[in-house]
């Protein structure tokens, strides 16, 4: 069930006596068991592509992975349902998260759109009309002035406050990230944290493009060749 935080806690650390050692009180966080035929009153897709960084003194990673989110959202709270996240290239992320609304009948996806990352909607929606893909609405998601560690920080205090929620799988996927991370350095690897912050931006500023359980309008009318990756690799 829903809010079920300190079963949870209990559970995970199989310990009921355990106290959090960052931000996050474990007893806090909406937990939500999903069943078949339950009534979301929307769902959506939010992209993080992997973005280069300056690589640490004997660091052998200079950058992230893609995430890509599943969330549905149940009373005005978005939860998350699963977090991929891999080595992808553009066309890879493309190719997933479209499959993904496919198979959800989920009809919008948010990308974070910074610097070069912002043509990935582009491509998107290029390779949905050569797909023949119907219904889906593709959106841009911006950071503003926050830093990331800022936005990583700012999800761990919406997840307190219950603003918004997790499936069993995807909440331990994301504390497995939360206790490893350092918000005093740079080189974190955070890119299931940045991904989770997302959420509440996705759902009030598009909420409007979400269907509800049951109305989504995605299809796909014929199948053609996914786009040649010769096609796109120069343009990413």
């Amino acid at each position: 069930a829903a809010g079920q935080g300190e079963v949870f806690a209990a559970e995970v650390q199989n310990d009921p006596t355990y106290k959090p050692k960052t931000t996050v009180d474990l007893s806090l966080l909406r937990v939500r068991d999903p069943f078949e035929g339950e009534l979301h009153q929307g769902d959506f897709i939010i992209i993080d592509p992997a973005g280069r960084k300056r690589k640490a003194t004997g660091a052998k990673k200079d950058s992230d992975k893609t995430a890509v989110l599943y969330g549905r959202l149940f009373d005005g709270v978005p939860y998350a349902y699963s977090i991929h996240a891999a080595v992808m290239t553009p066309l890879e992320t493309i190719e997933y998260a479209v499959r993904l609304a496919l198979e959800k009948g989920c009809s919008v996806i948010g990308a974070e759109s910074t610097a070069y990352q912002e043509t990935l909607l582009y491509w998107m929606d290029l390779y949905c009309r050569q797909q023949s893909i119907e219904g889906i609405e593709l959106v841009e998601l911006y950071t503003g002035r926050r830093s990331k560690n800022e936005r990583i920080l700012e999800s761990f205090g919406m997840a307190n406050r219950k603003e918004i929620g997790f499936t069993r799988e995807a909440v331990t996927l994301w504390l497995s990230y939360v206790t490893l991370f350092d918000p005093k350095r740079d080189d974190n690897v955070d890119d299931v944290l940045d991904v989770v912050w997302y959420m509440q931006k996705m759902y009030l500023e598009y909420g409007q493009h979400m269907s509800i359980a049951g109305e989504s309008t995605v299809a796909q009318h014929q199948a053609h060749d996914a786009l040649p990756a010769s096609y796109c690799s120069s343009s990413f």
